[in-house]
Order: C-alpha cells, then sequence, then structure tokens
C-alpha cells in the first residue's frame, strides 16, 4: 500500500475558500464521509473537536495535521484541504508562529485498529506526516495547480 492508495484525487480539495478553523474540520468531515449522511459527518468532527482539545496540531509550514480515533469508520482514511486563505489554527491562549495554516491533513483511525502498529496504512500515515513536515514538499503542495500534481508530489 501507499500513499495514492489512500489518497485519491476524491479526498483532496484544492482552492477551497475557507476562512475558519470551524468550517475547515465541517469540509474535512463532509470530504472524509461522502458528504451523504449529515449525522455521521457530524459525530466525525465531534470527534476531531474533542482531539483538537488535547493538543495543538499545526505542525509549521502552514500545515496543520489533525486527526481522530472512530468507531464510525472502517478503514484508515486521510483527506486533505488546501485553504486560499490562512486560517489561524491556535486556541487563543497559544502564541505560537505556527498557528497559520493553509494545508489541512485530517488522518482518522477506526478504533479497532488503535493498537494495530503493524497496519499498512499506519505506515502510509507516518509517511504522510514526515513528508508534510519537509518546507520543499510543503511549498510544492501549496502552488500545485491539480490533484494530479499534488498526488504526485505527496507521494514522490
Amino acid at each position: 500500500m501507499n500513499i495514492e492508495d489512500l489518497m485519491t484525487e476524491e479526498k483532496i480539495l484544492l482552492h477551497a475558500d475557507i476562512h475558519t478553523k470551524e468550517e475547515m474540520i465541517e469540509q474535512l468531515s463532509g470530504l472524509l464521509t461522502g458528504g451523504t449522511d449529515s449525522k455521521t459527518k457530524s459525530r466525525l468532527m465531534k470527534e476531531v473537536w474533542k482531539r483538537e482539545k488535547d493538543g495543538f496540531t499545526a505542525i509549521g509550514n502552514s500545515v496543520a495535521l489533525a486527526h481522530a480515533v472512530s468507531d464510525i469508520i472502517s478503514e484508515v482514511s486521510i483527506v486533505c484541504i488546501r485553504s486560499e486563505h490562512e486560517i489561524d489554527w491556535a486556541p487563543q491562549q497559544h502564541v505560537n508562529k505556527n498557528r497559520m495554516v493553509r494545508l489541512v491533513f485530517l488522518f482518522v483511525i477506526p478504533e479497532i485498529m488503535v493498537d494495530d502498529e503493524d497496519r499498512e496504512e499506519l505506515e502510509v500515515l507516518k509517511q504522510v506526516v514526515l513528508k508534510a513536515g519537509r518546507t520543499e514538499i510543503v511549498q510544492g503542495l501549496l502552488k500545485a495547480v491539480d490533484k494530479e500534481e499534488f498526488r504526485n508530489i505527496i507521494s514522490g
């Protein structure tokens, strides 16, 4: 399994007109759930917000790595949205220089897989995390003109 297997074009949204963290988490949750079931989307949003309250998920370079463990999905999932606007990702009490983001990945792991560290999918998520921490890769992702170019950069 590789990044392309988990991050299909349907799981990427570029050129999004998103201004707030709240809008971003709502859009990410909708993208991950396919936007068809508002109850599932709402539940996923609550799980992402629960994790966001536990810690700061922006990593610098205009990137945040939101994540959640959930019993509403059956397989490891990843989606990504790139906003046209910088979004303040930090809680009010943080005065962190890494608080502004444009590129947000959402990783969701099924609850039943939490202790299964040997899963191929979890290795793929680790690869994405490592790449999201590299300035030259992030710069390419922020400039990618389409989803195909985006996927080539993140999986390259």
